[in-house]
């Protein structure tokens, strides 16, 4: 499980970075013993990728929503429809709002109580920038697939993004 945001070290200290809502698991596992393991981070996807990628979203949305421009939904709704990355989760309610700001995307999935608590069943999705290699492959399969569906030539596209 990867909970480190971002890690510094200053003489002999390992700082860590936390995503807000990784605090709350970090402490429940530091109650019994722990291993941590420290990697070299690799990119999930080069500046070329990215660009390719949001090009290839830019006229999807251009295709789908005209002179309304809205990418973000177009990129939403490519993360939902690969379902490479996301945690389901139960909150509380009130929570929902706060679990909104720690994903890319947040599907309220349906009510459940909880011990007599109103609390709501969640799908988190993580955005492409958390994604590994193989996992991204997997996304630019899906974002090709969709363009194709949309008739969307993506020749010039599919050498950089593969």
């Amino acid at each position: 499980m990867e909970l480190i945001k971002q890690a510094n070290v200053t003489g002999n200290v390992l700082i860590v970075e936390l995503e807000t809502y990784q605090i709350e698991r970090v402490k429940e596992l530091t109650k019994d013993e722990v291993r941590i393991r420290i990697d070299k981070a690799y990119k999930s996807r080069t500046l070329r990728q990215n660009s390719y990628i949001w090009a290839l979203i830019d006229k999807l949305d251009t295709k789908i929503n005209g002179h309304r421009k809205d990418e973000m939904s177009i990129y939403i709704n490519l993360i939902k429809m690969a379902r490479i990355k996301y945690s389901e989760m139960i909150v509380y309610k009130e929570a929902v709002e706060l679990l909104k700001k720690g994903f890319r995307f947040v599907e309220e999935l349906y009510e459940i109580d909880v011990n007599g608590k109103d609390c709501m069943v969640c799908r988190c999705y993580y955005g492409t920038s958390k994604f590994d290699k193989k996992e991204m492959a997997s996304f630019i399969d899906v974002l090709l697939d969709y363009c194709e569906e949309n008739e969307i030539d993506t020749r010039e596209y599919e050498r950089y993004l593969r």
